[in-house]
């Protein structure tokens, strides 16, 4: 498709590629525009026609880190100068700091969602960019990476950020060398950005896959080493630069960095070197060297393996805390395709199977006795984790103090229904007689989780599947331990509702797919669906066990999300209607899959005889 200008004087895609339009071969740019190619240009072969954005690339001033292709691959280098060859090497800065205001603030007063507004569950590739929804293809992740290179060459740093991630999600599970080499451009990429943390974390990511090349291996070392010193950590950095060749002059310059702050750096001659050393320091505790690891815990079971790369780890591969690891514990009579694969690699994850059934608490422990890391966080499988999420949650701790450190507000997607909302216990309740209940959202909902290990094994959780969350932060609470609480008003998590959670969720305010889309979260939202496909099954669950006795408890907010604002504007703002319609919703059992108390071994709850003779009505009629 190509972008012109009809009669009527509006840009309008036409379905036809003009055969006279120009076309840029490094960043795909078209157009016959003077400003878009120089007369010299427009005369060479289709094939070495460059725009003036990309003449202007190759001809960068001296001293510049720049970019050459090779073999599909980045290479950062660093112009030759005798005149300071002396000087260490240094990342330019970016000229504009990007503007803390552009972060998503949840706006008072949200406008609420009609049921109609929105499908019941976000479609796939529906996050409207370079994305990387839809089925692996290596085709596609070619053209998206060529895609980055393009927009990298010109500046175009955040596209080409974007469009390597979209890349390594269309990429099968298998090219593990294609993997590196687009987690290594990614961390170029980040570098230009500023954006340390995620330079460090895509190298680390890449540096675990035993497919990797020794040139995609070196690059991802010095990348590494270069973000290691901006954030000022020595000891990483001179680990890294031990492995590289001492012939390679950037790698001179850059060690003379580290020499001059922290002393000589031992080692060098190649990645065969101190391999074996490299890899024993980053799987050892998370005390080695200064490291602050983080062991991500994740219970499931069978009917989720279907979004186990696309939701589970793809969260975990996008942190930009550097120093983590992954431990899945699963029980069923198969184990997951994707963890179980000899073609998975990243030797961050320790995935546990076991085909006897063991309870959610009992697979919590089990996970953090194998776990390595300094902090135990809750990376539950059907819920979906920003980037920064455990850099922040980490650091919510830190400024605090704690122990354990939770959310105390968040966002919450109904798979059932399609309904968003925020839920924020640091905004009050919206009624008197729900006050009560602040406590119990707060000291509840274990996905938010992140603790000490020290805390083990003194305190463990109860072998049960329900409740485990609430009995664990009571006994932490009551043993003097510090817990604080993190309120997120920008989507760094999103919980999902399915009709199997073993508990739902209430929500002040409804929220748009449009503010999330805009949020940390929203790369990861193509996930959903499969999620959705998986739990929900694409079904509304509203209540067919509302029976007690003769008596059975209706409710007209299907699913596992009441959302306070909308249903109160539905009753046109009668605040005490809304607390009945509330409490309808409760005893109702609307986004509690049928056989959901079943599984979980409880029996269910029934409401008070007073409410039943006022809000109930026939069963028999009802049915």
């Amino acid at each position: 498709r190509a972008v012109c200008e009809c009669r009527v004087g509006i840009l309008h895609l036409h379905a036809h590629t003009p055969a006279s339009m120009p076309r840029c071969a490094a960043c795909g740019r078209e157009g016959k525009n003077a400003d878009l190619f120089a007369k010299a240009q427009l005369a060479k072969p289709a094939g070495e026609r460059r725009c003036k954005g990309c003449t202007a690339a190759a001809s960068s001033e001296e001293n510049e880190l720049t970019l050459e292709e090779n073999d599909d691959e980045l290479i950062l280098e660093e112009n030759d100068d005798d005149d300071d060859d002396d000087e260490p090497l240094v990342l330019e800065e970016n000229e504009a700091e990007s503007d803390s205001s552009d972060d998503l603030v949840l706006e008072d007063n949200a406008a609420g969602r009609t049921s109609d507004s929105e499908g019941p569950m976000l479609e796939e590739n529906e996050d409207g960019g370079s994305g990387g929804g839809g089925a692996p293809s290596a085709e596609r992740a070619d053209a998206l990476r060529a895609e980055g290179n393009g927009h990298f060459k010109v500046g175009r740093v955040a596209e080409a950020r974007a469009a390597y991630g979209a890349a390594l999600s269309s990429l099968p599970l298998g090219d593990n060398a294609g993997r590196a080499t687009l987690l290594t451009n990614r961390a170029a990429a980040a570098l230009k950005a500023t954006d340390w943390t995620a330079a460090i974390n895509d190298c680390t990511a890449a540096l675990t896959l035993t497919a990797i090349g020794s040139e995609t291996r070196r690059k991802a070392l010095f990348r590494r080493a270069t973000a290691f010193v901006e954030v000022g950590d020595h000891s990483s950095a001179r680990r890294d630069l031990g492995e590289l060749p001492l012939d390679d002059s950037a790698v001179a310059r850059l060690r003379r960095t580290v020499e001059a702050a922290s002393g000589p750096v031992r080692g060098g001659g190649g990645a065969a070197a101190t391999t074996a050393a490299s890899e024993a320091a980053g799987a050892a505790s998370g005390r080695a060297g200064g490291r602050r690891v983080i062991s991500c815990i994740a219970p499931t079971t069978p009917e989720r393996h279907l979004f186990h790369e696309s939701a589970l780890y793809r969260c975990f591969a996008a942190q930009t805390h550097p120093h983590t690891e992954l431990v899945v514990v699963d029980t069923g009579p198969t184990p997951s395709a994707f963890f179980s694969s000899a073609e998975f690699e990243d030797r961050r994850v320790k995935y546990i199977h076991q085909v006897g059934h063991m309870t959610i608490g009992e697979k919590r422990n089990v996970a953090i006795a194998a776990a390595s890391g300094d902090f135990i966080c809750h990376f539950d499988d059907d819920d979906l984790y920003a980037p920064s999420y455990l850099a922040t949650m980490l650091a919510a701790l830190d400024d605090a103090g704690a122990d354990f450190v939770k959310l105390s507000a968040w966002f919450v997607h109904d798979l059932q229904t399609g309904a968003t909302g925020h839920f924020d216990a640091e905004a009050g309740m919206p009624h008197p007689s729900l006050a009560p209940l602040t406590e119990q959202f707060l000291y509840t909902y274990g996905f938010s989780f992140l603790y000490r290990r020290k805390l083990f094994p003194a305190f463990s959780f109860a072998a049960t599947s329900w409740g485990e969350d609430q009995d664990i932060l009571k006994r932490v609470r009551g043993g003097g331990r510090r817990v604080a609480l993190h309120r997120d008003r920008t989507g760094i998590c999103l919980h999902n509702q399915h009709g199997e959670n073993c508990s739902r969720s209430f929500a002040q305010t409804t929220v748009t797919l449009d503010t999330l889309r805009a949020s940390p979260l929203g790369p990861l939202l193509p996930a959903l669906p499969l999620i959705g496909r998986a739990l929900a099954g694409g079904r509304r669950v509203e209540g067919e066990s509302g029976v007690y006795g003769d008596k059975e408890v209706r409710s007209d907010n299907a699913g596992g999300l009441f959302c306070w604002d909308s249903q109160l504007a539905a009753r046109r703002g009668d605040g005490d209607g809304t607390l009945t319609a509330f409490t309808e919703w409760l005893w109702s059992g609307n986004g509690f899959s049928k056989a959901r108390y079943d599984k979980l071994g409880l029996a269910r709850p029934a409401p008070p005889q007073q409410f039943l003779e006022r809000n109930g009505s026939s069963a028999a009629a009802a049915g």
